[in-house]
């Protein structure tokens, strides 16, 4: 089962009333679950809720009788399939809640329930050697440090990709003309930092292999400069229309920048003035 909502939405909830649904219904479930989260600090919630929630629907006292009835009708509703008779699953749930919780103690090691990271680190420790990386290889959590080694790497490579050459002569080249500076190395790591975000990970594969073509990209770019030239020269084409029509009125811009600095003078007097009759 998948849950995909925004933060705050109630995902561990959800995921929480599955999984008990689950070991409820067969104390031994949890050996063939497992729970996988994004943050640490939700997978440690969920672990919590899980247990508090089994050794309180065990309980005979007040406490546990309200919260079983009240769990079982969320069941109920929600899991009929498993829970389709009420009556049956206050007895269940009462008699499995605390096999549940000891099970899951005793066999710790087995309640899976953890980050998407820890779940696949695992699996590669395990097929270190069928998949030929080291074994003590080491996870490196640090963006910065990832894409700063990354282009180091892309650069290095300038000497001997002619391509890659081609578009960073132009790139520097197109700095140089906007008066920008050639050290091109803090906008690439700008750039290159799009793919550690959710809306990079969402591209679908064939966008991703569009990115890495030099060709898409290349009619990308001049599509881009093509819009940026005419916007550039439409500007210049209404700036030179302006001077035309104040020439042909008899002015110029320093007569309009004259009249700008007077009506800021006189708003300044205005202001001065009020303030003036405000503290009398």
């Amino acid at each position: 089962m998948k849950y995909s909502a925004s933060a705050g939405s109630g995902k561990t909830h959800a995921l929480t009333g599955f999984y008990l649904s689950c070991v409820l219904h067969d104390p031994g479930a949890y050996r063939r679950i497992l729970a996988v989260t994004f943050t640490n600090s939700a997978a440690a919630e969920m672990k919590s809720r899980i247990l508090k929630r089994l050794h309180t629907l065990g309980q005979d006292n007040t406490t546990g009788k309200e919260e079983r009835d009240e769990f079982v009708t969320y069941l109920c509703r929600f899991f009929p399939d498993l829970w389709p008779d009420r009556s049956k699953a206050m007895l269940t749930v009462r008699k499995n809640a605390p096999l549940a919780l000891n099970n899951i103690l005793q066999d710790y090691s087995r309640f899976t329930v953890g980050t998407i990271d820890s779940f696949f680190q695992r699996v590669i420790r395990a097929f270190a050697r069928e998949i030929e990386i080291p074994a003590g290889y080491e996870i490196e959590l640090e963006h910065d440090a990832l894409l700063s080694d990354a282009v180091d790497s892309l650069l290095g490579a300038v000497a001997t990709d002619s391509r890659l050459l081609g578009w960073i002569s132009s790139y520097v080249g197109s700095r140089l003309d906007d008066n920008k500076g050639w050290d091109i190395r803090r906008e690439i790591m700008t750039v290159a930092a799009q793919i550690f975000k959710e809306n990079f990970r969402q591209l679908s594969p064939e966008d991703k292999n569009k990115i890495g073509d030099y060709e898409v990209l290349g009619e990308y770019a001049a599509k881009i400069f093509a819009i940026k030239r005419g916007f550039e020269s439409e500007l210049q084409s209404l700036a030179a229309r302006g001077v035309e029509i104040y020439s042909g009125c008899g002015l110029s811009w320093r007569d309009e920048a004259s009249q700008c600095d007077v009506e800021q003078s006189c708003g300044r007097r205005q202001i001065l003035r009020r303030r003036s009759h405000s503290c009398r």
